[in-house]
């Protein structure tokens, strides 16, 4: 791609991105996705990237949020999910009652 050419697709970029607020701020929300994938197009073209790359790309993020689902949570050190406070509240009853209250 030439100089005048990147230059002239960073110039629809940037107007497609007005166009894509301003059609977000009217709630057309079709019209919006078609300026999206206009913008998205360009973007590839404008950085070189194929649509094979971006298939490969989207199908890594599938995997990878798909494999997120499956996860569990891990305790790490002396962690714990639910701390228990027993110690803490008989700490305090104990102080409350350990004495006459003042005059």
């Amino acid at each position: 791609m030439t100089d005048d050419d990147a230059a002239a697709v960073k110039e629809m970029i940037d107007t497609l991105e007005g166009a894509i607020d301003t059609a977000r701020a009217r709630s057309y929300s079709f019209v919006t996705h078609l300026l999206e994938m206009a913008r998205l197009e360009l973007l590839m073209q404008y950085h070189g990237i194929q649509e094979c790359e971006l298939d490969t790309f989207c199908e890594a993020l599938t995997q990878k949020s798909a494999s997120q689902h499956d996860r569990r949570a891990v305790i790490v050190g002396n962690a714990s999910p639910r701390r228990t406070r027993r110690g803490r509240i008989k700490g305090r009853s104990a102080r409350r009652s350990s004495g006459p209250l003042p005059s």
